[in-house]
């Protein structure tokens, strides 16, 4: 998972797979080594740890990229960093079931990797060599535990992904919003539970980096707490019962059917301007 591809340098690792185009930025290496030594392990461990992330990740990326290729849209493969990213090089039609499919298919490639594994297991000889064990142990984490949390509504995990087309396919207007204020929640929600239940600092690092993360585009699109927003809309709304009450008056004084029909389309003007007003800024 990275947010961005990062610039290529001269230490980048270049191959083709399934005719896609793959580089592995020197900085993924450093990163995967450096998650490995949260846990005491041994030269051989570490380097089976690295292998298993280098295949995971790559199995995850093709993924989205073999989805990318199903919907006719050309893509390259990049590691960098906690993950890699499936670029693609061309816009991905807005349909939002298309855009489900490629974000769902990463973390679906590693379910079937790891379901490979557990099948190859069931007619395989018990494991009788440790440092196979640990590689299969190390294969189930990263394809199923990491999947899964991947699949979590938090931006810009796949899961954060599939919420926000979700979302903006219920709510255009606000859609997006729904899925930032949710994509918070969650992550707030796993920081915690990963320092208090789990006495992990890195994952309350992690998902509250994340959360501020969602906070900061949920600021950025002009979004607040909904009490704040409640507050600004009251002047507003005084307002507009100000301005109705002076219109129920005219009504009052002059009852006649031209008054009341001129009444109505005034007060049908002022409502479809503030709307315009309304679509306006939320463009802006």
């Amino acid at each position: 998972m990275i947010f961005a591809e990062p610039p290529a340098t001269r230490f980048d690792l270049r191959f083709r797979l399934a005719r896609f185009p793959v580089r592995v930025h020197p900085f993924f290496w450093l990163t995967t080594i450096g998650l490995s030594l949260r846990a005491r392990r041994s030269p051989l461990e570490i380097a089976i740890w690295v292998l298993v992330v280098f295949v995971s990740i790559l199995v995850h990326e093709l993924g989205h990229a073999i989805a990318f290729r199903a919907f006719g849209v050309p893509s390259h493969v990049v590691l960098y960093g906690f993950g890699g990213l499936a670029c693609p090089e061309a816009p991905l039609r807005r349909a939002w079931w298309r855009r489900v499919i490629v974000s769902a298919s990463g973390p679906g490639a590693g379910f079937v990797l790891a379901g490979l594994v557990t099948l190859a297991l069931r007619f395989a000889p018990p494991i009788g060599s440790e440092p196979l064990a640990v590689l299969v142990s190390d294969l189930m984490f990263v394809n199923v535990a990491w999947g899964l949390v991947n699949l979590l509504p938090i931006h810009p995990l796949d899961g954060g992904d599939i919420s926000l087309a979700v979302a903006e396919r219920v709510d255009p207007a606000s859609g997006a919003t729904r899925s930032l204020w949710l994509s918070i929640v969650v992550a707030s929600a796993a920081a915690i539970v990963g320092f208090v239940h789990y006495e992990d600092v890195f994952l309350l690092i992690f998902f509250g980096y994340l959360a501020v993360m969602s906070w900061q585009a949920l600021r950025a699109r002009g979004g607040s707490l909904p009490v704040i927003r409640w507050k600004k809309a009251q002047p507003r709304k005084r307002e507009m019962d100000r301005r109705l009450a002076r219109h129920l008056r005219v009504v009052e004084r002059e009852r006649t059917p031209e008054d009341v029909n001129a009444l109505a389309d005034k007060m049908l003007d002022d409502i479809a301007k503030k709307a315009a007003r309304t679509r306006e800024q939320k463009k802006n």
